[in-house]
């Protein structure tokens, strides 16, 4: 059998793509399943303002920007790891030196590796 004869394991008999299903798992119930509960300091939301540039992350950012307490926002895996990638470019590659940016690095690549986005899990 030639690679060319070899179908993708994804396509049926007939070459259309198969879609793979449960009848438990919708959308909203595999986000909600990863979803983390990032809890943040003003300040820590400042620096995530200046520096992330995510659509969905700076949405819930400004909505609770002007607040002087802790917040939580919803973040997916994907977006705290792209959270703590921009912040290490940031302070590695633009220089930013605030020891805000540098601590709220450290603990995102902690909630990445933990999914644990409680402030208490971090600072206790």
């Amino acid at each position: 059998m030639s690679a060319r004869s070899v179908r993708p394991k994804n396509e049926l008999r007939g070459g259309e793509p198969r879609r793979v299903t449960h009848p438990c798992l919708t959308g909203d119930t595999i986000m909600s399943s990863h979803a983390i509960r990032l809890q943040l300091l003003p300040e820590e939301r400042a620096v995530l303002l200046k520096w992330i540039f995510i659509p969905e992350v700076r949405a819930q950012l400004e909505a609770c920007a002007a607040s002087d307490q802790v917040t939580a926002i919803t973040v997916t895996p994907t977006d705290v790891n792209w959270m703590a990638s921009d912040l290490t470019h940031a302070i590695v590659k633009k220089g930013c030196r605030d020891s805000v940016a540098i601590d709220l690095s450290e603990r995102l690549e902690y909630v990445d590796r933990s999914r644990d986005g409680r402030l208490e899990s971090w600072y206790g």
